[in-house]
């Protein structure tokens, strides 16, 4: 059926894979579908899945979460990125695990890498030997691609250090740091709880278990930190940005003390009535100049003694 991507079995020293279409679910056996297929759906219903489990299994909700069902059951559903060692991440994953007396069910949208990782171990006769291992080494899968997507932040964050940070790079990792924490807390909640409810297939590999657990427990963390991090360059920019206005409101105020006396006398000369002083002289004009240099270079002198310009330089500093 074309539903049916992989069919392999787990009872043998080896895992096998199986050609044949199965009819009926059986204990032991990996089956990974399309999820998008009806048929999918039709072959679960066929074989008495949970109409209430069967929606949750199927339904575009792709919130993490773990499910236990009974008897040992439990559905569990979890999200990845793909993130090319790039600081923007594409969440391109959902994938979903169901563990139904035995069977295990896995559907997934998007890329499929954590699945070929596993066909590739499995062809090449390496684990997962199990199904405990085969859950496992999804939830890692995912955690490396998280790994990386870390790392390619922190690299960026590492290499700008001691540049100036622009405000769209920070948006952009800002707004993408944000978006997979909206996922990766949640997801580090259903692998606790899944581990916390101890079906029999976790116990299998416990230590595996919570060794991925503490994995994602220091992937958020780490997003929490970058999450400051790229805060406090916000910050400084902010601050940055404030710091030069105030510099260039400070020099314009100084020249405009500077230029204030001489506005005003030329603004006096100019007015053309008659009774001014050196009208009929022909000096009257390089005199007046000479005063009024003599005035700028008098309040250039005092301004400069009472630290005006000295403030100014220690604010540059």
């Amino acid at each position: 059926m074309s539903f049916l991507i992989e069919h392999w079995q787990f009872t043998s020293s080896h895992p096998k894979r199986i050609d044949a279409y199965p009819e009926q679910l059986q204990a032991n056996h990996w089956y990974h579908c399309e999820r998008n297929n009806p048929d999918t759906k039709a072959w679960l219903r066929k074989n008495h899945i949970p109409k209430a489990t069967l929606e949750q299994f199927i339904t575009d909700e792709n919130r993490p979460s773990f499910h236990p069902l009974g008897d040992d059951n439990f559905l569990l559903l979890l999200r990845g990125i793909n993130s090319n060692h790039s600081v923007v991440a594409k969440e391109v994953n959902s994938i979903r695990i169901l563990f139904y007396h035995g069977a295990l069910i896995t559907t997934q949208i998007g890329s499929g890498d954590a699945v070929q990782n596993i066909l590739h171990s499995l062809n090449k006769h390496r684990e997962p030997e199990n199904q405990a291992g085969l859950v496992n080494q999804i939830i890692d899968d995912l955690n490396q691609k998280m790994d990386d997507y870390n790392d390619a932040i922190e690299a960026k964050l590492e290499q700008q250090n001691n540049l100036p940070h622009s405000d769209n790079k920070l948006r952009v990792m800002k707004n993408s740091l944000l978006s997979v924490r909206h996922f990766l807390k949640p997801q580090q909640h259903a692998i606790h709880d899944m581990v916390t409810a101890k079906p029999s297939l976790i116990k299998l590999r416990s230590h595996q278990y919570r060794y991925s657990l503490n994995t994602l427990i220091r992937l958020n963390e780490e997003i929490d930190y970058f999450l400051e991090e790229i805060s406090l360059h916000q910050e400084e920019n902010k601050n940055l940005r404030e710091q030069k206005l105030n510099q260039n409101s400070y020099l314009f105020t100084i020249l405009a003390a500077i230029f204030l006396p001489t506005t005003f006398l030329t603004g006096l000369f100019g007015v053309n009535l008659g009774g001014m002083p050196g009208l009929k002289s022909d000096l009257s004009f390089a005199l007046f100049s000479i005063i009024l240099i003599i005035i700028f270079i008098i309040e250039w002198l005092v301004i400069k003694h009472f630290g005006f310009i000295n403030k100014n330089k220690d604010r540059d500093n």
